[in-house]
């Protein structure tokens, strides 16, 4: 039988372990080295993740869901986009002739529709009724909303409910009626507009 021949087992002296433990951090190339290493692989994890992304083709976003005629503008979210695009001033029909407010045909292009505002000033007085019309000749469509205006003497917006600009222009009325709803204190209409 040959002979094996041990080689002598290393030292394992503690006290050599606890000073490499003990002095890596004392070695500022391996402290660079490993902020690199990490951010090297934060970057590539967020790229990683975003590249896809960036390169596929974007999708286009789903049909928005147009709102109904007589929908609330702002229960429709039709708000955020609306302009205005035909302003009226009412006013009163006394022989004063005091401005009631004004009166604004409201357009959302996302919506494709539009809708009353009444502005007033602070000549409404309370108790009154606000009565808002919204008319489409081409097919006779209307809606309507009544608000009873309890603000004391100051300016107020209230607004009134869609109808849809697809099938032809669109008019608004507002008519701020006494509270007992009988007598027209002012009352103004629009034209007709068709906005795109």
């Amino acid at each position: 039988m040959a002979a094996k021949s041990e080689e002598p087992a290393e030292s394992k002296d503690p006290s050599s372990h606890h000073d490499a433990v003990s002095k890596w951090w004392k070695k500022p190339l391996l402290w660079v080295g490993s902020i690199v290493t990490v951010l090297v692989a934060a970057i590539a994890t967020v790229i990683g993740t975003n590249i896809g992304h960036w390169i596929s083709p974007t999708k286009p976003p789903p049909a928005a869901v147009r709102p109904a005629d007589g929908a609330d503008p702002k229960q429709s979210n039709c708000q955020p986009d609306a302009k205005d695009v035909t302003t009226v001033r009412v006013v009163g029909s006394s022989s004063a002739r005091h401005i009631y407010g004004y009166l604004k045909v409201r357009y959302s292009p996302q919506c494709r529709g539009a809708w009353p505002q009444f502005v007033t000033t602070r000549r409404v007085p309370t108790g009154v009724v606000i009565h808002l019309i919204t008319h489409r000749p081409h097919d006779n469509a209307t809606t309507e909303f009544d608000w009873t205006y309890t603000v004391i003497h100051t300016v107020y917006t209230i607004y009134g409910n869609l109808l849809q600009t697809g099938k032809g222009c669109v008019s608004v009325t507002v008519d701020v009626r006494n509270a007992s709803n009988k007598i027209s204190l002012a009352r103004a209409t629009t034209p007709c507009v068709s906005p795109r």
